[in-house]
This record gives structure tokens, C-alpha cells and sequence, in this order.
């Protein structure tokens, strides 16, 4: 059995952590969005400072919250951002609505949602699109619309295993999956 290490966010804000959980997972689980993207520790996106620490030989040192597991309470150089508590990241069915190429290598998807899917988010979250079993993340090029369109935006990248699938057989109508909203904005 783990003990609960108090985690105090630098607005104040004060949640839980298991000693056997990153400081990100202890935080979404308990409706704190604090700044993250990848939650693997490769964006470094999450990195904080630890402001005040139990173990003051920790104070000052920077840290992964998608990657740090705690082992005493501490405080840490991050807030928590209010406007995220109601997103959550789900996986939903998106039909292709529209394509626009721009250039010869550059076009952009317009995805419709079904009805059903409550799909918020904020601009600056991402998403990720999964078409024919490949996943690849992309930047939300547009505000949440009351349509329930999302645009996307891709550049063709040669030998590019997404820029296959999206640039020659892609058409209005199919059916792709997407997963998100993700990250912070």
C-alpha cells in the first residue's frame, strides 16, 4: 500500500499523489488540468520547477510531471487552468465532410462529428487522427463550431506513412477515427 503525498500547485490549488503515479496522472485524475501535451516526457511541456519540498535537497530541481512519482509532499511551478476541467479526451468515429487542397502539398480535412459526441476542447488542443491503423497527432486549426466541423491541416511529407493514406486515397465521406482533445492550449 502506497501513501498519499500532498502535491500544492503554485496558484495554491492542493491534490493527492500516490507515491506509485506521475504528478500528471495523480492531477487529471482529480480534475486538475495542469500543463501537459505528450504525457511520455518527450515534448517537455510539463516540465516545472519544485518550488518547496519536504526533502529540501529536492527544492530548485526541474522536473517531467508526466514522469515524476513523488516521494514526499512538495510544491511545484505550476496552475492549474480552470478552463480545461470539463475536457476530456475521448476516442469517436469522424466522417471526412470536405477536403480543400491548397497546394500540391498542402490540404485540409474537414471532419464531422456524429450528433451524439459532446466534443470540447479549446483552440491550441490537438487531436489524433487514426486512418487505417496509423495514428498521428495534429494541431485543431479551428474554434469549436456549434456544426461540429473540426478542420486539419497536413503538409505531405514524402514517404510519409499518414501522407499516403491522406493525400492520394483519402475521399469526402470515409470514415476515420479521432482520439482527443489533447494537451493544454
Amino acid at each position: 500500500m502506497t501513501g498519499k503525498i500532498q502535491i500544492t500547485l503554485k496558484n495554491g490549488r492542493e491534490f493527492c499523489s500516490d507515491q506509485d503515479e506521475t504528478i500528471l496522472e495523480s492531477a487529471l485524475k482529480q480534475g486538475y488540468s495542469i500543463e501537459h501535451s505528450c504525457k511520455t516526457g518527450t515534448c517537455g511541456i510539463c516540465e516545472t520547477t519544485i518550488l518547496d519540498a519536504e526533502s529540501k535537497a529536492i527544492v530548485g530541481e526541474k522536473i517531467l510531471t508526466c514522469c515524476y512519482k513523488p516521494s514526499c509532499s512538495l510544491t511545484i511551478d505550476s496552475e492549474y487552468f480552470e478552463e480545461l476541467k470539463d475536457i476530456k479526451s475521448q476516442v469517436s468515429p469522424a466522417k471526412i465532410d470536405e477536403i480543400v487542397h491548397r497546394t500540391e502539398d498542402v490540404l485540409c480535412l474537414f471532419l464531422r462529428l456524429p450528433p451524439r459526441v459532446d466534443f470540447k476542447y479549446l483552440p491550441g488542443q490537438y487531436l489524433d487522427l487514426i486512418v487505417q491503423g496509423t495514428k498521428r497527432s495534429y494541431s485543431i486549426a479551428s474554434k469549436p463550431r456549434e456544426d461540429k466541423r473540426i478542420e486539419l491541416h497536413f503538409k505531405k511529407v514524402p514517404d510519409g506513412e499518414m501522407s499516403s493514406k491522406i493525400f492520394a486515397p483519402i475521399s469526402a465521406g470515409q470514415l476515420v477515427q479521432i482520439e482527443g482533445p489533447k494537451g493544454t492550449f
